[in-house]
């Protein structure tokens, strides 16, 4: 066998110092920014729907909805809910910026719009799909907001949506 194949044992590698403890004034710490934190907004509604027109008992059907934008036509929004005399509830937690906004309310038959249960929009009526809209303006916060609404026959449809229309965002 050649010399360069054959294992030689080596000396062992000694162990390398550690850095003796630091010593004296502790560091100073550097300024951090602090964020403005805005509680979240799940984004969706907690529905609750009825099967009578004016919100009475208990719900039959509780549900998370993505956005108050619905159109049924001659339908419902469930198969157990009937087509005709049912209404609805929606409720959320949103945070808005400081401003002045601009809420719609578009629906067929009756619809509320209420803000820290202050209504908004007060349409409780019989109405063929009609687009309500008033301005509220708003100091920066979470706000709780609530949509009522009612179906009495033939079209069944509800939409609701807010923008800022003046000040800050």
């Amino acid at each position: 066998p050649h010399a360069r194949d054959a294992w030689e044992p080596r000396p062992s590698t000694p162990p390398r110092a550690q850095a003796p403890p630091k010593t004296g004034p502790p560091a100073t710490p550097y300024p951090t920014a602090t964020a403005t934190v805005q509680p979240p907004t799940t984004g969706t509604w907690q529905g609750e729907y009825f099967v009578n027109s004016d919100l009475q008992g208990a719900p039959i059907l509780v549900r998370t909805d993505n956005a108050i934008d619905f159109d049924w036509g001659y339908g419902s929004p469930s198969p157990n809910i009937p087509v005709n005399y049912f209404s609805a509830r929606w409720t959320q937690q949103v945070y808005f910026g400081g401003g002045t906004y601009r809420f719609y309310a578009r629906a067929d038959d009756g619809v509320r719009v209420f803000i820290n249960d202050q209504p908004v929009i007060d349409e409780w009526h019989l109405a063929s799909s009609n687009t309500y809209s008033a301005d509220r303006s708003l100091n920066p916060g979470t706000y709780s907001v609530r949509v009522e609404y009612f179906e009495f026959t033939q079209l069944a449809n509800v939409k609701v949506w807010w923008e800022l229309v003046g000040g800050e965002s």
